[in-house]
């Protein structure tokens, strides 16, 4: 792969969000429809069992610069 692909599979339902290695718009491979990016990260409800597919479109000639991290959001 090229590295512009995300898959986020959840084990447990909740919020979960992951990082973003470069500036992008994140496009929903199922949907075709843009997730809203904020700060740099991207935020989803999703349920156990869900399996997500994300194509990273890079903005500006963006360049690789970290890892995608996922992280359950614990709520506020």
């Amino acid at each position: 792969m090229d590295g512009d692909f995300v898959s986020l599979h959840a084990l447990r339902t909740g919020n979960w969000g992951f990082t973003l290695p470069f500036p992008c718009q994140v496009v929903n491979a199922k949907t075709g429809q843009d997730e809203k990016v904020s700060g740099g990260r991207v935020h989803l409800s999703i349920t156990a069992g869900e399996t997500c597919w994300f194509r990273l479109m890079r903005l500006n000639g963006g360049r690789d610069c970290g890892i995608m991290m996922a992280q359950r959001k614990e709520k506020e």
